[in-house]
């Protein structure tokens, strides 16, 4: 199933991270260099997994493609 748009899947899709899934919920979003991205939970993983990735992708070029690519620069 394609995750929605503004989702946090949606989201972290287009970024290119991985999301691995842990114990009760937990959930650890990867950049593609292996580095976690930290997020913050107080207002609930959803909300602070939506401010996370639009964080993210607004450090990276605008672009599927661009973005991936400007991540082994921004990154490393």
């Amino acid at each position: 199933m394609t995750p929605q748009f503004e989702s946090p899947n949606g989201l972290w899709r287009r970024l290119g991270y991985s999301i691995e899934r842990g114990p009760r919920g937990e959930r650890t979003i990867r950049r593609p260099d292996g580095s976690t991205v930290s997020i913050d939970i107080d207002h609930g993983r959803h909300t602070g997994e939506v401010a996370a990735a639009k964080q993210e992708l607004a450090r990276l070029p605008h672009g599927e493609r661009e973005c991936k690519a400007a991540q082994i620069d921004i990154f490393a």
